[in-house]
């Protein structure tokens, strides 16, 4: 039976099954479970077309752009914390003068 994904790509019944097995964590033609590792060497070693390489790209810079605004938030954070305790520091010296 073709997966769901399988089902909507044009020409899937006659293609029959993807190479290299089952995607990660889904059970495997020998009762197994695979390993994430082993269904990143076969994404690596697919030659199958350039949905799987697309999908890489993409995927790579959604993780890309994830850490550049996560590294933002920290900067302007760290720039609000020194900020705050500079201004709390001079309130503070000004009420004990």
């Amino acid at each position: 039976m073709l997966s769901r994904r399988e089902r909507f790509r044009p020409g899937a019944e006659e293609r029959g099954p993807p190479e290299g097995g089952a995607a990660p964590g889904s059970a495997s033609g020998n009762g197994e479970r695979d390993s994430v590792a082993g269904w990143i060497r076969r994404f690596w070693h697919d030659e199958r077309g350039l949905e799987e390489v697309e999908i890489g790209i993409v995927a790579g810079l959604i993780v890309l752009v994830g850490a550049l605004i996560f590294m933002q938030i920290g900067n302007d954070s760290e720039t609000t914390l020194f900020s705050l305790e500079a201004a709390t520091s001079a309130v503070a010296n000004a009420a004990g003068s």
